[in-house]
């Protein structure tokens, strides 16, 4: 100790030792210290710091960083690790900063230090900003042997990413950046994944759950995430720390030193063992927790307490134990003397001599409540997800700000015919599909809902994948998670039955009255107006329809010829009536049978003409008809003519009420065409 009496804080006492170890509350009060000397292997006990703060010890700067660790330990009761940077006296120095959790809201903190010249220095004011020029920082993390992601928090995607999250996704160098964090995970965690997030915001992806993760291949990862909100580029972006077992341990510390021991024996379980599983050394929580004495216990396999179905997977747990790699994780459940069973979280560490596992350190935490918890809320929420992914309607959440997806169920592949990984991919899919004269509409209406908390429902046309149109109807609310983000969840639903059904409700009803109207019209027909009258249905008839031509043909028997005798045609349709005069009945003789025989012509497409009909089709396709309905009109009798619509600007099916609705216009035309020639 003699060469620390010089020393003045606890700054000098990092710059000259290996790593020094301190007790700290909350509030950073130094309650133990232990400096590791140059050259030594065991600590030495500093008490001229106990009693004093970190503020009395340590640079302002490094003072800052170390509270804030805290402050993140203490509220996610997981360990943490940061490499801080700062300059002092022309000297860039690298403080490794670990802080470890345990009992009493007390604080093991383990500082390193790491020296180099001055290289674009920028003050920290900021907490856990990024403190350094991009290139330092991003050469800090890229060193650091865990998977790191800088995320975007807002849209979610990745910013960076460091070599060993690359490795572990097993992507191309740079592939990685494309990707959003979505994609990390497998669909089977989405819906607990928006749960999180609506919860607790993107921090709580950090809990004790571990995530599923997919990699590029296919393969599945479960690791857990430490989190941390920084500022860059005048950008919110989440510092996030993969943690898979191995990684883990590298952020877990265990140090067999006598007086740092006493600490954990209050909170943890502790185990010393051979190789061959034999205990030499349990505490007196570990004693109690299985309900033997210490006599029973010691010198005894650890099997004799252990869940029979976990045996195979700690043995090959401590299999993995090695020189390079000596600390594991591990959960495994134990049997009480009682037959009750026990979760345990391990965290084990081997003794090696060479490269010969000698002894096994163990340290546990009962995690039964924990674990039980996890598992009822896991199987609570397969259980809404299986609900709300059964249930015949599209559940979708997304970032209220920014509109970015977070969520889509499975059912909108049945009703777009796009799966939610091709929403995932490209999120302009949506707007893409709904109908170009309901979109704008939509999205400002949606702008308005979420502003003005409105959840009434708004109704949308979009268009399949499979080319045919749906109506959905949308109904949705906003919802604001304990960090102040909004979001918005909506739910669609298909209603394309229900609407056609009411479309032909109100198509019955406007029928009904057009053919009063056309019938009093009629009614009223004389020599004098019923080409006036005629030709005012031939408009009513294409008006209401919607069609691009309605026209009526009348047969002349004596030169065996047809004309057009009244024509309606919509906006921007060509007229055809000057071109369809006096037209010989053997140039159509398929068409003219097919009037005489008291039958229909429904073209859905020209394609519908007999194959030897090709000047028919050419003479229809001459008029740019894509589609036609014709049904003949009979006076006397005999064969009159036919009352039609063509369809120019696009194909369409003929439904039977469109052909009936003729069929009856044509009655009427021609019982008033009857009734003006026989006067009497």
């Amino acid at each position: 100790m003699n060469s620390y009496l010089n020393l003045k804080n606890l700054t000098e006492f990092i710059l000259n030792s290996i790593q020094v170890k301190l007790i700290t509350d909350v509030h950073g009060r130094i309650h133990e210290v232990f400096a590791q000397e140059v050259g030594k292997l065991d600590f030495i006990q500093v008490s001229n710091l106990v009693g004093k703060t970190l503020m009395d010890g340590l640079d302002l700067e490094l003072v800052k960083n170390v509270l804030e660790m805290i402050h993140l330990v203490d509220q996610s009761k997981q360990p943490a690790i940061n490499l801080i940077s700062f300059s002092s006296n022309d000297i860039w120095m690298k403080i490794e900063c670990e802080v470890f959790p345990f009992t009493d809201q007390k604080f093991l903190i383990t500082l390193k230090s790491h020296r180099s010249e001055v290289e674009d220095y920028i003050p920290n004011d900021s907490g856990l900003s990024l403190r350094l020029s991009e290139d330092q920082f991003f050469n800090i993390i890229s060193r650091i042997p865990i998977p790191i992601l800088l995320i975007d928090e807002f849209s979610l995607e990745i910013i960076y990413s460091n070599p060993f999250v690359v490795d572990y996704f097993e992507y191309e160098d740079e592939e990685l950046r494309k990707q959003n964090l979505l994609d990390l995970f497998p669909p089977s965690e989405n819906h607990y994944l928006l749960f999180v997030i609506r919860k607790e915001g993107v921090l709580g992806l950090e809990a004790n759950y571990s995530w599923r993760l997919i990699t590029k291949n296919g393969g599945e990862k479960t690791a857990r995430f430490l989190t941390q909100r920084i500022d860059y580029e005048n950008r919110k972006v989440l510092f996030m720390i993969i943690l898979d077992k191995e990684g883990d341990s590298k952020l877990t510390y265990i140090k067999e030193d006598e007086k740092i021991i006493d600490y954990f024996e209050k909170e943890f379980l502790m185990v010393c063992m051979t190789p061959a599983g034999t205990i030499t050394r349990v505490n007196q929580k570990y004693s109690d927790m299985i309900g033997k004495p210490l006599y029973k216990i010691i010198g005894r396999s650890f099997e004799e307490n252990l869940f029979l179905e976990d045996y195979a997977g700690v043995l090959h747990h401590f299999e993995q134990l090695t020189p390079q790699n000596p600390v594991r994780k591990n959960n495994n459940r134990m049997l009480t003397s009682d037959g009750k069973t026990v979760w345990v979280e391990w965290t084990d560490r081997g003794i090696f001599e060479g490269d010969q596992l000698v002894e096994i350190y163990g340290l546990g935490k009962n995690i039964t409540d924990t674990y039980q918890r996890d598992l009822l809320h896991q199987s609570m929420e397969q259980r809404f997800q299986a609900l709300v992914e059964n249930l015949p309607m599209v559940t979708y959440v997304i970032h209220a700000k920014t509109m970015f997806l977070l969520y889509i169920s499975p059912q909108v592949e049945m009703f777009t015919g796009y799966t939610p990984e091709e929403f995932y991919r490209n999120p302009e899919v949506w707007l893409n599909a709904m109908h170009p004269e309901d979109a704008e509409k939509f999205f400002s209406n949606l702008q308005e809902r979420i502003e003005q908390k409105i959840t009434s429902p708004v109704e949308f046309r979009m268009f399949h994948k499979d080319g045919s149109l749906r109506w959905v109807e949308e109904i949705g609310s906003t919802i604001t998670l304990t960090d102040g983000t909004v979001l918005f969840q909506g739910i669609s639903r298909d209603v394309t039955t229900r609407n056609k059904a009411r479309e032909k409700l109100v198509y019955y009803s406007n029928f009904e009255h057009m053919i009063n109207e056309t019938s009093l019209k009629l009614m009223n027909a004389n020599l004098e107006n019923i080409s006036e009258i005629l030709q005012n249905i031939v408009n009513i008839l294409g008006v209401y329809m919607q069609v691009d031509r309605s026209y009526i043909f009348d047969f002349n028997y004596t030169d065996q010829t047809m004309s057009n005798t009244f024509e309606w045609c919509n906006d921007g349709i060509r007229s055809e009536i000057a071109n369809l005069q006096k037209l010989p009945f053997s140039e159509f003789p398929w068409w003219v049978q097919k009037m005489e025989k008291n039958q229909e012509i429904s073209l859905e497409t020209l394609d519908d003409i007999p194959p030897e009909e090709k000047d028919l089709k050419d003479f229809l396709s001459s008029q740019d008809i894509r589609s036609l309905l014709v049904v003949p009109m009979f006076n006397n009798g005999k064969t009159s003519g036919f009352i039609g619509f063509d369809m120019v600007t696009r194909t369409t099916h003929w439904e039977n009420e469109v052909i009936q609705l003729l069929r009856i216009a044509s009655a009427m035309i021609t019982s008033t065409r009857e009734r003006l020639e026989d006067p009497t």
